[in-house]
């Protein structure tokens, strides 16, 4: 309840004139601080003043569920990334720690192709013996295509095709009775068909004969041999697969 200043008739608090001597009343002013307070809120609606819930923080309730699907996310998301991760060190381990018996054929291929022979240390060992003939890897690899295909190194640049048809696992016994510097278990007797696409080669097309083996966790080429061989199982068939399940010599 409120009372006029003019007459002091009691009047109700929405009254904008009195009752009883009809002067006009002025207006109740609302609270500066709590005016203030609705101006800067956001949650109130200026121009309706209506409160928005969806403003104000903690109250949206659409705030958690993103959130909560990303929580999920997180632990499929790690378990793929641990998954490459896996792989990735299996593939580096498979190239690295277990090198197959193939790989030095392939390189000597390879740079027999590219008409090079600098790297020949990297998929050549000379034994003592050997470096008796020559310097090192390099000559060897150089002589081994004069005499064996007729033709200079560089003359076979993109000329070389080839397979591994064939393998053998050696006995350590084989391996020490010609003196073959190589890790015990590690040693194969390699067949390789060769076509050379060269008219001036001698050797056009055959079988190379290699003594492979792992050296000091690398696997190198031990020797070489330009007679055709004939590697079967003992039942006769032959032996073709690309695992390291050979028969031993």
């Amino acid at each position: 309840m409120k009372f006029c200043p003019h007459c002091g008739t009691q009047l109700d608090d929405a009254a904008l004139f009195c009752a009883g001597c009809g002067n006009k009343l002025e207006a109740p002013q609302q609270d500066t601080a709590q005016a203030e307070t609705v101006q800067d809120n956001p949650a109130v609606n200026e121009t309706a003043g209506t409160y928005n819930a969806s403003v104000v923080p903690g109250n949206n309730a659409n705030a958690n569920k993103p959130a909560g699907k990303n929580k999920l996310l997180i632990p499929i998301i790690a378990g793929v990334c641990a998954l490459l991760v896996i792989v990735l060190a299996a593939v580096v381990l498979k190239l690295t720690v277990f090198q197959s018996w193939k790989a030095p054929i392939k390189q000597m291929m390879k740079a027999l192709n590219a008409g090079e022979s600098e790297d020949a240390e990297e998929f050549i060992y000379l034994s003592k013996d050997m470096k008796e003939y020559f310097d090192d890897e390099e000559e060897f690899f150089e002589t081994l295509v004069l005499y064996g295909f007729g033709v200079e190194i560089d003359d076979l640049e993109d000329c070389v095709e080839y397979k591994i048809v064939d393998h053998v696992k050696l006995s350590d016994d084989y391996v020490d009775y010609y003196s073959y510097k190589i890790d015990e278990g590690t040693a194969y007797m390699v067949e390789v068909a060769m076509t050379i696409d060269n008219e001036d080669a001698d050797f056009e097309e055959g079988s190379l004969i290699f003594i492979v083996g792992e050296k000091d966790g690398t696997y190198y080429i031990f020797d070489c041999d330009y007679v055709d061989y004939d590697a079967e199982d003992e039942d006769g068939s032959d032996d073709s697969d690309d695992t390291d399940d050979a028969d031993e010599l």
